[in-house]
Parts: C-alpha cells; structure tokens; sequence
C-alpha cells in the first residue's frame, strides 16, 4: 500500500574554625597543663553525588531536539500563512484553484501516507516483540542466539529510525514564495517536488526497519532449523 501510494504521488535538532580554647583569669593568662586531646574539626556529611554526565548529556540532547523540532514547527507555519495569504492574492482564477487544489492533495497525501506507515511500524515491533520472546525461549535452551541478539539490535535500532523519521514528516507542511501570476508554475512545481523528496526518503527508512525485522526472522529460522535437524537426527538413531 505505501509502495502504491508513493507510486501515486510521484504521479502528480568548612571550614569549621578550628577550635580553640583559652582561659583566662584577671588579665591574666595561664596555661592549661591538663593532656590535650585532639579535636577534629567537624566536617559535614558531603552530599551523594547526583551527577550523572552520561544521563545529564542525554537529557541536554532530547531538550535541544525538542527546542529544534519546535522552531522548525514555528517556522513551517510561518510560511504556511504567508503561503496561504498569497493564495488568495492570485488573480488568475483558474491557476488559484489549481494551486489550492495541489496544495489540499499534498496535505491529504501526507496525512494518508504517514497514518499507513505508523500502522506498518506498529506490526514491524509487534513483530520483533515476538522474535524476542522466541529468542528468550531459546537461550533457556542453551542455544547460541548471537548472531540472533545481533539481528534483532539492528531491527530495534532500524525501527527507531523509521519512528523517528515519520514522526518529524507528520509534523511537516508545505509551502511555497509566490511571484506574479506567471510565474507560480516553478515553485509550486518545487514544492511538490521536495514533498515527494521528503516521502521517499521517509520511505526508504520504513524499507530499511522491514529489512532487518525479516533479517531477525531469518537468524531465528536458522537456529530453529538447527534444532529440528538435530531432533531428526537423535530420532533416528
């Protein structure tokens, strides 16, 4: 289905002060002779160490996407209102609808196209949630999953890419600088372009997480293969 669709389409960030103790009596000092004794200074209890360098960088890493993510969002609708106002300033009737007409396609297409993908993300972890489950079942067994744990690594970290990337294309929109009447054919044309530019890259992330679940299926597949080749073989002994 997404294949279809994109077919489809194309078509169209203490001191403690030390203590200290004198006696004095009528101006005058005597001095103590008593055996001293060591007092130590008193220190505070130092505080536990809450720091975490590796934690606190990612923390600092997700803020700073949300803080890029959310500018680029602002700035998206910045020029989709600019972009809608010089829409209704076009004077040629035939090329505003045909200009409004692209422009609801692009949004539609992209809502329809990133709703299927979530979908397809959905069944791709389902997926690997099973080949885990498989897996774990497995090593129980005694059987050598690393190749397996390798494969399914790859999935998890492939399927966070395609998330990702159809995460940041939904929040996406499109807009283009319209000139004069006779000039709005070249950046309507290239923002159709760079929404198609967009899709297919999104795409080829979605390929890519589908490619390594049926790499996991297929490790999975080996070791299963071994172990019913070495039942058949205990069985007819």
């Amino acid at each position: 289905m997404l294949k279809k669709s994109l077919f489809a389409l194309i078509s169209l960030l203490v001191f403690v002060p030390q203590l200290a103790y004198a006696q004095t009596t009528d101006n005058t000092t005597t001095t103590d002779t008593s055996p001293t004794v060591a007092v130590s200074p008193i220190v505070s209890a130092a505080p536990l160490n809450t720091y975490h360098p590796v934690k606190t960088a990612m923390q600092n890493l997700r803020q700073d996407k949300q803080t890029v993510r959310a500018d680029a969002k602002a700035a998206m609708e910045t020029a989709r209102a600019n972009f809608k106002t010089a829409i209704q300033n076009i004077k040629d009737t035939r090329k505003k609808t045909i200009v409004e007409d692209v422009d609801t396609r692009i949004t539609t297409s992209n809502t329809n196209i990133t709703t299927r993908m979530d979908a397809a993300l959905t069944r791709l972890n389902a997926a690997i949630t099973i080949i885990k489950t498989k897996r774990d079942a497995l090593k129980t067994e005694g059987k050598d999953t690393t190749a397996l744990d390798t494969a399914i690594t790859n999935a998890e970290n492939a399927s966070t890419a395609a998330e990702a990337a159809v995460t940041a294309q939904k929040d996406k929109t499109y807009s283009a600088t319209l000139g004069s009447d006779a000039t709005i054919k070249t950046p309507i044309a290239q923002m159709v372009l760079q929404f198609k530019t967009d899709i297919t890259a999104v795409y080829q992330t979605m390929l890519t997480a589908k490619t390594a679940v049926l790499n996991a299926y297929q490790e999975l597949a080996k070791i299963n293969g071994e172990k019913s080749a070495t039942s058949s073989a205990a069985t007819s002994q």
